[in-house]
Parts: C-alpha cells; structure tokens; sequence
C-alpha cells in the first residue's frame, strides 16, 4: 500500500532551494545569458522536482503547476535578452517535471484506474503510428501534449488518502495564480512589456491581436488566450466555493476575472458558465446563496472597471459578437474547416499518427491522429471516468469536489472547439477528474470504517 504525500509540517525549509531557483532564473534572463537559461532550465527544473518528489510530494504539486503558469513566460524573457528560439527547448521544463509523477501510474493499481490507463494506451499508440508518418519533433511534442496530463492525473488518484491535503495545496495555489497572472494580465494589456511585444512579433502571433497596448488577447503569462482562458475558467470556479475571504481572495477574484474578460476566449467565457450552472445546482441552499452574495461583492468591484475606457470597448464588443456569430470571422474559418477534414476525419480508422494536424477540435485532430480506433480507446476512458463522476454522488459540504466536477464538465465541453485535452487544458480536464474520483474515493473509504 503507497504511502500518503509526504507533507512537511515546516514547508520554509523548501523555500530557499524554491527562491535560489527563481533568482537564477531570472538574473540569466535578465543579463543577457538567455541562451544559457534556455538550455539549462529544464534540467534544473527537473532536478528541483525531482527534490521536492522526494522530500514533500505536497511541494512537488505545487511547483508543477507554477511551471505550467510562468514558463512561457521565463521564455520569452530569456528570448528578449539574447535570440529568439522555436521551438524553445526551455518549455520542455513543466513536461520533463510533470513526467517525474509516472512512478504514480504503476503504483496502487486497482480496475478503478482503468480509464487512465486506456487513454494511455491511446496515445502510445497514436506514437508509434507516428514514427512512420511525422516528423522526430512532431512526434515527441504532441506526444507529450497528450501524454503528460493523464499521467499526472492518475498520480493524484494514486494518492486518493491525501486528498485533504491535495485540496488544500489546490485552493492556495489557484489563489495565488489568479492573483499574479491576472495582474500580470492587466498590466499585459496596458503596456504590453517588450519581452511579449517582442515575441508576438517573431512568432507571428496573429490571433493576439496587434502588438500595441489595448490592442491585444491577453495572454499574461502563458502561450496564448486560450490555455490562459482555460486555467482562469477553472481558477475562478474554485474561488467561488473556496472559504477564505479577505483582501487576498478579493484581488484575486477581481484581477482573474479582468484578465479573464480581456483574454477574449468566448469558448471558455461559455465553458465558465457551464460549469457555474453545474456547480450551484450541486451545493446546498446556504452555499448557494454564499455565492450569490461573493458574485455581487465582486460585481460591485468588478463592473466600475470593466465600464472604464479602454477596457469596456474591448470586452463589451467581443460579448456583442456572442450575439451575431454569423459575422464572426473565426466562427466562420472553423466551418470552412470542418467542411474540409470531416470526409478525410470520419474516414480515418487507423489515423496518421500523434502530430497529424492541430484543428480547432479535439475531435477532428484525434479522428485523424489515432483515427477511430485510437479515439475509442482515448474517449472511452474519458468517457468512463465522467460516467462515474455523473452517477457517484459527492459528499455533502464538499465544495471543492463539486467544482473540479464543474471544471471537469466545463472543459469537456470544449472538445469540439478546441483542444482541452492536451497541454496545460489537459492538465486543468484530466487534474479535475482524478480530484473528484479521489474525492469519492476518500470520503467512501472513510465512511466504510466509520
């Protein structure tokens, strides 16, 4: 039987080896040694996770998803003070870290971790196709856009005892995230630093928008809107039900969804209402109306700024465009695509491999990846772990299992737009699923010996 995380009691005897990490960091960045940074930082930050893997797994958590949240970033500073790079070898660094948790995936197996598995084996698969249709580069980053995300998730499953504890580094670590990417978000978009300006224009990030203040999708400091849209979709969601309040919460609250709105992502804008509408309808009367009153507070904040130039002509003219999709131009390129690739998608029943192409849609980019065969197996254990979520009922008072199960549906709903599946979206979609199986798991155990 594994043990539980092995939580430190005196969590500020990892703080040094966690700032020593972020000065180097950022003193390479930021004196012309970019190119040393980029080499180095992800086997540095393999090396620091694999410590904290060791040490405190808690920690390890933690630092997991602070790379998913600040690594492109770091990138783009290194970029700035020395050359640009692409791909850059220094995104490596949350995948290689991530990657430290597959000893999870073997241990404390049971037939409950059989959809983890079945993904898995999809996208093995989905590789090894691929070694005969795409590229060496191709091949190694999709598969680890696919891959990563279940194997971190059944880790957590794995360690269903410590879920208290699991929560609890969640809750704080999506306060503190929101907080500082959304603030970062903010002044993205009023000033738009060099180091993004920079990088937009060599990486011809178009869909960013123009590389001017006000002019921009924020993406604060992630790859672009829709990953960062995703992480705030689930972080707001969590700080609705989440307990501590104070200036804390409220900044949080009010930076998140600033940087939410001026992202711009209207798919994820919907996914958030999604999965509001699940969450209240699974919480008590009181806790309902807990959030009704958290909402108004941070409306009354909230609505003063939003209605401030230059933030209302932007926001207020994307929610317009929820209203007349037809004039919408990308709405209208997503058609032209699936009119395309459906005939060839619908057709696909062993697929090209991992890397076969990056749509708009899960569904299309999977049917032509690892074509119906693979999509099976990949859906079907996907498939599984929602049906156990939808018919386990949760335990009363467990607000936070009630919004990962939120998050979890939300982001499901994305699939036919886009690509939730994959990458840090992956993380956010397959993260939330093993919290809520861990969480029935948890509460059935200790109620059986009760």
């Amino acid at each position: 039987m594994p043990q539980q995380l092995p939580i430190v009691s005196q969590q500020e005897t990892h703080i040094p080896v966690l700032i020593g990490f972020l000065c180097f960091s950022l003193i390479l960045g930021f004196s012309g040694l970019g190119d040393l940074l980029t080499l180095s930082f992800p086997f540095i930050s393999f090396g620091v996770g694999l410590y904290f893997y060791k040490k405190s797994q808690s920690t390890y958590i933690r630092f997991v998803w602070w790379l998913w949240f600040l690594s492109p970033l770091i990138r783009r500073i290194a970029d700035q003070y020395s050359s640009y790079t692409e791909p850059s070898i220094l995104l490596l660094a949350p995948f290689m870290v991530t990657l430290i948790s597959v000893k999870g995936f073997f241990d404390d197996w049971t037939s409950q971790k059989l959809p983890f598995l079945m993904s898995t084996y999809a996208v093995i698969y989905g590789a090894v196709i691929a070694v005969f249709f795409q590229s060496p580069t191709s091949l190694v980053i999709t598969t680890l856009d696919w891959l990563v995300p279940v194997v971190f998730a059944s880790f957590l499953y794995t360690n269903w005892r410590s879920y208290p504890e699991i929560r609890s580094l969640f809750q704080s670590t999506f306060l503190w995230g929101l907080l500082l990417m959304g603030a970062y978000g903010v002044v993205q978009f009023l000033f738009l630093p060099e180091w993004d300006k920079s990088w937009m224009i060599n990486a011809e990030f178009a869909s960013a928008g123009r590389p001017e203040p006000f002019m921009i999708n924020v993406w604060s400091t992630m790859s672009s809107n829709r990953p960062l849209s995703t992480v705030f979709m689930a972080g707001l969601l969590h700080l609705l039900v989440m307990d501590r309040k104070g200036p804390l919460f409220l900044g949080a609250n009010i930076f998140g969804f600033m940087t939410f709105l001026l992202a711009r992502k209207r798919t994820s804008w919907l996914s958030f209402v999604v999965g509001l509408i699940l969450l209240m309808g699974s919480l008590s009367l009181r806790k309902q109306v807990q959030i009704i009153a958290t909402a108004i507070a941070i409306a009354l904040c909230l609505v003063p700024l939003v209605s401030l130039e230059p933030f209302s002509e932007v926001i207020v003219g994307r929610l317009e465009t929820l209203s007349n999709l037809e004039s919408d131009g990308s709405a209208e390129a997503r058609q032209e695509t699936y009119a395309a690739l459906q005939d060839e998608a619908f057709g696909s029943w062993i697929g090209e491999g991992l890397g076969a192409g990056s749509f708009d849609s899960a569904i299309l980019s999977s049917l032509l990846s690892i074509g119906w065969f693979g999509s099976s197996i990949y859906f079907g254990g996907l498939a599984i772990s929602l049906l156990k979520m939808a018919i386990i009922p949760l335990k009363p008072g467990d607000s936070f299992a009630a919004a990962s199960r939120a998050v979890a549906f939300a982001t499901v709903t994305q699939l036919p737009l886009g690509q939730p599946h994959t990458e840090v979206q992956g993380m956010i979609m397959w993260s939330s699923i093993a919290l809520v199986l861990s969480a029935q798991k948890y509460h059935a155990y200790h109620q059986m010996i009760a």
